[in-house]
């Protein structure tokens, strides 16, 4: 199992790297598009990134074999538009080791995301 340390994470552009000293993990995004925001979640070996097109996505680091950075899930708000608009993801909180995502949009709304299954909490 992955050990838990201090991890930095570095974004340049549409993928980003991830890692403690000797270890680097990279993502690449499957949009070229700017990452606006990379939230680590503790204990469970994920990272979730937001971003400028208002995708989410959640990231797993595994060791097997050798050390990756996999895409576990997406995630868009329905009718979300790209650039801007009234859903359009502004701002993602994820507090230390919780199964819940925090989503606000450019209009003031507030969503929570399942962590889970990357649905929303009705």
């Amino acid at each position: 199992a992955l050990p838990i340390s201090p991890l930095l994470a570095i974004d340049r552009r549409s993928n980003f790297s991830h890692g403690r000293p000797g270890v680097v993990y990279t993502g690449i995004h499957d949009e070229d598009t700017a990452v606006l925001q990379i939230l680590p979640n503790g204990t469970k070996h994920q990272i979730v990134t937001l971003c400028l097109d208002s995708l989410i996505y959640l990231w797993e680091l595994s060791d097997r074999q050798k050390p990756n950075l996999r895409i576990v899930n997406r995630y868009r708000l329905a009718s979300a538009s790209s650039f801007g608009g009234a859903k359009a993801i502004s701002v993602c909180c994820l507090p230390k080791d919780s199964p819940v995502l925090y989503v606000g949009t450019e209009s003031g709304n507030l969503y929570t995301l399942l962590l889970e299954d990357f649905k929303l909490k009705e």
